[in-house]
């Protein structure tokens, strides 16, 4: 498989050869061969099963619906309020829309920390979101706070979360994909 950057600020994934790839006009799409995914946990499960990397995956029944409770629950709740302050504080900016809007991050923060709050509960007494192991559920969850410093996520008091992402970002496999001088753990 073969890396294509898109250029977001240039809508290249609105583009009609990657809506021929993705029809919602969204990243990631991955193309294996004649085979296309799109959704990024969709594209994690077939990634963890064709890569042989079946740790990451379910053990079982329970492993496996506890792993998409916490995919959905990110899709649901984490992910949208994480991407409002990264738009907001890292590319309304670089996008050349002026300074972030205030009353938006304002109206958002408390869905963001009802969803810290949840995340922050659950890893008081677990190293992983589920099991005993590193899953599908921690890299889904983990994925958009690689922008928590430059985003100005107000999430650095939830300890548990910060510990649990600073397990993650340990990982070598993180830290040779995490991007240049856009990562934080929030502190």
């Amino acid at each position: 498989m073969e890396e294509r950057v898109v250029q977001l600020n240039r809508a290249e994934q609105k583009s009609s050869a990657s809506r021929n790839l993705n029809p919602n006009g969204c990243i990631p799409v991955l193309v294996d061969e004649d085979f296309v995914v799109w959704e990024a946990s969709a594209i994690l499960h077939y990634l963890a099963d064709t890569a042989q990397c079946r740790a990451l995956c379910a053990a079982n029944a329970r492993e496996r619906a506890d792993i998409l409770r916490w995919q959905f629950w990110s899709q649901q709740h984490w992910v949208p309020v994480l991407q409002a302050f990264i738009q907001e504080n890292v590319f309304r900016q670089v996008d050349g829309h002026g300074e972030p809007d205030i009353r938006r991050l304002a109206l958002l923060a408390p869905s963001l920390h009802q969803a810290a709050t949840v995340l922050e509960d659950h890893l008081a007494s677990r190293t992983w979101l589920v099991g005993e192991r590193l899953s599908l559920a921690d890299i889904s969850v983990a994925v958009h706070l690689m922008y928590a410093e430059a985003a100005r996520m107000p999430i650095t008091t939830y300890e548990n979360v910060q510990r649990w992402y600073t397990q993650v970002r340990s990982l070598d496999g993180w830290r040779q994909t995490e991007p240049d001088g856009q990562t934080s753990s929030g502190h």
